[in-house]
């Protein structure tokens, strides 16, 4: 009697802690995504012709690059996902952009401004594309591209760059990744961040710093903050991987301790964003899949639960990219967290992609 009754003792405590366990994952997730998303995901084809991407929080409007009849990328914003094919385009008319690539933009969380990428020089224009950041300096404009402002001059550097740059949640800074010299297929880079304030109208930077995280640092790319912006989202390849196989990273910007969350030196891992409710990171891997044909995954913040979400290089799929593709290379979640926007590279050889809307059964 006594042996049964400590079999049910035992069989109780199993069930309440796989309950808790339970509980605990249920509060994890964000609204709308689903246990089984690449079977339960709206596919909705926004635009044959995009870029780089952002949706605003606060407004609902979508910043995008995407490359003009000229052969250069360009601002847009969207009122709306409905609305892209009506985008006005904010740097079109610039005489500081003629003849010059400016993309990677991404929205202050008021609303109210656009950070984004330029190119400084004509020379390598073909290496100056939003996707590879090479003589590009760093701009803000306000939501109507009334007013431009440059944030960064690196134009007296021999070898410079940036890389996609990024608000925290407060507003109060800005992130991006900046390159020192080439060498390595992408060159060799840091993280940087900087205080961000209007003065008198006017945006700048201040307090600017540098980190170079990982026994050999080459390649960094930066991907926004977490909730709490203590902490700093990028990708790189500084801790031995192959030069393709970079990892997705946490930074502590008060220690610079580093968490590596994907730990897979041969796949390649980037463009993580994170979700409303700071507890999930969506990114783009090749895991599963040949190396440069990625497809978005989902995981908790710490790294845990990873699954992958959508199925871009399967022929039998209506939204098949292609032979020529490598798949999404940005993404931005909604504010309620349940769909996104992604830009998918449809031909390596040019950048070219579209922009698609997904939406979570």
């Amino acid at each position: 009697m006594r042996r049964n009754r400590a079999i049910i003792y035992v069989l109780i405590i199993l069930a309440v802690l796989l309950l808790l366990r339970t509980a605990r994952n249920r509060d994890k997730s964000p609204i709308g995504l689903p246990d089984t998303p690449q079977e339960q995901l709206e596919y909705t084809l926004l635009s044959e012709n995009g870029g780089r991407l952002d949706w605003s929080e606060r407004t609902g409007k979508i910043a995008f690059d995407k490359r003009g009849s000229d052969g250069y990328y360009d601002v847009y914003v969207a009122d709306n996902v409905s609305s892209l094919g009506s985008a006005r385009c904010l740097t079109c008319s610039r005489p500081e952009f003629k003849q010059r690539h400016a993309g990677n933009p991404a929205w202050h969380p008021n609303g109210n401004y656009i950070v984004f990428q330029a190119q400084a020089s004509s020379r390598q224009a073909d290496y100056a594309t939003p996707g590879k950041g090479y003589n590009n300096d760093l701009w803000v404009t306000d939501s109507s591209g009334s007013a431009f402002w440059r944030l960064l001059d690196l134009t007296s550097q021999r070898t410079y760059g940036v890389l996609h740059p990024h608000f925290s949640h407060d507003g109060s800074k800005i992130t991006w990744a900046q390159m020192l010299k080439t060498g390595e297929t992408f060159g060799f880079w840091q993280l940087t961040l900087a205080d961000f304030s209007v003065q008198s109208g006017t945006p700048k930077l201040s307090n600017i710093k540098s980190f170079k995280p990982g026994s050999s640092p080459k390649f960094y790319e930066t991907h926004g903050f977490t909730k709490d912006d203590r902490k700093l989202i990028f990708s790189s390849n500084s801790d031995g991987q192959t030069v393709t196989g970079l990892d997705i990273y946490l930074m502590d910007i008060a220690t610079g301790k580093t968490t590596n969350l994907t730990s897979t030196p041969k796949d390649w891992d980037e463009h993580a964003q994170l979700s409303p409710n700071g507890s999930k990171l969506i990114w783009s891997s090749s895991t599963g899949n040949r190396l440069m044909h990625n497809d978005l995954w989902v995981m908790d913040i710490d790294g845990q639960n990873k699954r992958r979400v959508t199925d871009f290089h399967t022929r039998a799929r209506s939204y098949y990219l292609g032979a020529k593709s490598f798949g999404p290379a940005d993404a931005s979640w909604s504010a309620d967290g349940k769909s996104l926007i992604t830009y998918a590279i449809t031909d390596q050889t040019d950048g070219g992609g579209r922009i698609y809307l997904l939406k979570f059964k």
